[in-house]
């Protein structure tokens, strides 16, 4: 039986996990910088990786990566007895919403990709794991981060169809996709017009475009 208290003490802790703003912070211990003033304006690893570099990208990746994996990987498997589709998925979303719309950063953020990522290492790995091969062929092959990202999110949903067979698995799949590519409408219309970035390209910190 559902302890529905603690569900929602959980569900709301997974949100406020989600929401610790890790690229920012990373913009402060690294240069001393509000990384929000700087190339694309975003927290997530991408323009982190252009203003501040290498080693401060990685850090920003995994603790993003860890925001979604650990809450819906202990609600999995500590939680068991207390879980359905529904709990999980609800933990998950309250991850991702917590990364792109923090409560830290007046309800600004970064675009959810990585905290995705955790959240679907932890629901259905096989998927994942197919999807970060092709996330990968495509940044080696254009060197838009964006694009990768948004098939990715694409490839995913259409995966998902064949690992599981949960209806609400399946919707979650397809609500990360819109997620995803809501989240990179103005990438979309960069890329559109031949003016994205291209990964490996770097911000200057006295230059703040």
């Amino acid at each position: 039986m559902i302890n529905t208290n603690l569900i929602v003490f959980y569900i709301i802790a997974s949100y406020l996990l989600g929401a610790i703003p890790t690229g920012y912070i990373a913009g402060y211990v690294y240069k001393r910088i509000d990384i929000r003033e700087y190339g694309s304006k975003n927290i997530g690893f991408t323009n982190v990786l252009r203003v501040l570099g290498t080693v401060p990208s990685v850090v920003v990746l995994i603790c993003d990566i860890a925001k979604g994996f650990v809450p819906v990987f202990l609600c999995k498997y500590i939680f068991k007895n207390q879980t359905n589709d529904f709990v999980l998925i609800a933990v998950g979303i309250a991850t991702i919403v917590g990364h792109n719309w923090t409560v830290f950063l007046n309800f600004n953020g970064g675009k959810g990709v990585n905290t995705s990522v955790g959240v679907w290492l932890a629901i259905e790995p096989r998927a994942i794991l197919i999807v970060l091969f092709i996330w990968a062929l495509v940044l080696y092959l254009t060197r838009y981060m964006s694009l990768s990202n948004v098939v990715a999110s694409i490839l995913l949903s259409i995966l998902i169809f064949f690992f599981s067979s949960s209806p609400v698995i399946i919707i979650f799949a397809i609500i990360t996709m819109l997620l995803v590519i809501y989240r990179h409408k103005e990438n979309i219309q960069r890329l559109l017009k031949n003016e994205e970035r291209k990964i490996g390209e770097k911000i200057e910190l006295d230059a703040k475009k």
